[in-house]
């Protein structure tokens, strides 16, 4: 049996790895757009709930990973002469920029996995001191979609079972949904929201 060719061999390796690509994207599309967020809320797709698909996404990309490095090994020489260069081209200056780079990238990478995890309670605690209810004014402006229902409470003060209920959510909604999926799922109006909120700020 004759060995296949590179040029074959680079080419399959290639289309695997585009694959691996569309895989990710498709999956990364589906767990932030097509399921739902937040508890008390459920989907499933192809029997697959949001976690599954999230576990699937995170396996395709360890296994795009890998793809990757193994068609960089394939090209190693070609990589080692555009990061070094030769010696006429000043290699000593070429190598130690390849170095600091490719230190930096990895650095700025595994930045996240250094980092300690704050929770919600924690991140409220670390925020500045609200003013008293009474006392606050122009909060509808600070309302964005990103924001929870609890988050809304904290910045407003205003309970989250009567933003429910302004909003004419389900009462089954929890608070930790976020104003963007409600305006997806429900038709939610960012100006209802900011609207509620100063109506509060108010009384």
């Amino acid at each position: 049996m004759k060995y296949m060719k590179r040029s074959t061999f680079n080419f399959i390796i290639d289309a695997i790895a585009f694959g691996g690509f569309v895989f990710l994207v498709v999956t990364g599309i589906l767990i932030r757009y097509a399921l739902p967020h937040g508890r008390g809320r459920s989907g499933v797709i192809w029997g697959m709930d949001r976690h599954q698909w999230g576990d699937l996404h995170f396996w395709i990309a360890l296994a795009l990973l890998a793809i990757v490095a193994f068609h960089l090994f394939l090209h190693w020489r070609w990589v080692v002469t555009m990061v070094v260069g030769k010696v006429r081209q000043g290699w000593d200056w070429r190598a130690l920029s390849g170095v600091v780079g490719l230190v930096g990238f990895l650095g700025l990478a595994f930045a996240p996995l250094m980092s300690g995890v704050m929770n919600g309670v924690e991140r409220v605690q670390r925020a500045p001191p609200p003013h008293p209810y009474a006392e606050k004014s122009g909060h509808e402006s600070e309302i964005r979609g990103s924001m929870t229902l609890r988050e809304v409470e904290d910045s407003s003060g205003i309970p989250v079972s009567d933003l429910i209920r302004r909003l004419g959510l389900p009462p089954e909604t929890a608070p930790d949904t976020r104003l963007r999926e409600l305006r997806r799922t429900h038709g939610l109006s960012m100006n209802r929201v900011r609207a509620i909120v100063g109506e509060g700020a108010r009384e």
